[in-house]
């Protein structure tokens, strides 16, 4: 079975046409932005019981589980719809936030597909190397990140990316106004690397 996402970003009148309230995200970001991790489980799980199907809702109530401190929880939700759906990145991305919530890592679960992980490393550097050796103007980290990634789990955050970018000669970090952004260095290719990469 492979389910149906029902994204609440679509327009109104989509979203009149399935039912779906078209603000109701805003609800979820209040809940989320005062720490209400307990109220964000029961506005999901009602959100879950009008659109069982949802992806999005499913995820959404993974995540609500480990924020509220109930990762054991979000892996039984998630297991089973991993199981049916193991392409769906939504439950892979779920599963891995309650995962890494515990102190574990990617290799404590059973999976049917093995999610790819992002960490800083070599591999990510080479990575974001390739994307922006071709690229004119500087990039932002985000769409950096958002790039290179396609649909990988981000197993760091954005300064750790930004340190390990200032960290390599390959690169140049903008810091200065407003989001970081990125560009490669001139002559960038890594010493020692015929290929350039």
């Amino acid at each position: 079975m492979v389910a149906k996402v029902i994204p609440f970003s679509r327009c109104s009148q989509c979203d009149e046409d399935e039912g779906r309230d078209f603000e109701a995200w805003e609800e979820y970001v209040e809940l989320y932005e005062r720490g209400d991790f307990a109220g964000l489980v029961r506005l999901c799980e009602a959100t879950l019981r009008r659109w069982p199907d949802d992806v999005n809702a499913q995820y959404d109530l993974g995540d609500a589980y480990v924020r509220n401190g109930q990762p054991e929880r979000a892996i039984e939700f998630l297991t089973p719809l991993h199981r049916a759906d193991p392409e769906q990145t939504a439950y892979q991305h779920g599963i891995l936030d309650a995962l890494f919530a515990l102190g574990r890592t990617e290799q404590d679960f059973a999976w049917l597909r093995a999610p790819r992980v992002y960490r800083v490393g070599p591999a990510l550097l080479d990575a974001c190397f390739r994307y922006l050796r071709r690229k004119r103007r500087p990039r932002l980290v985000l769409e950096l990140v958002g790039a290179v990634l396609d649909e990988a789990y981000q197993a760091f955050s954005e300064d750790d990316l930004v340190a390990a970018l200032h960290g390599d000669g390959r690169f140049v970090v903008e810091e200065g106004s407003g989001l970081p952004k990125v560009t490669v260095a001139r002559g960038g290719r890594r010493r020692g690397c015929p290929r350039g990469c």
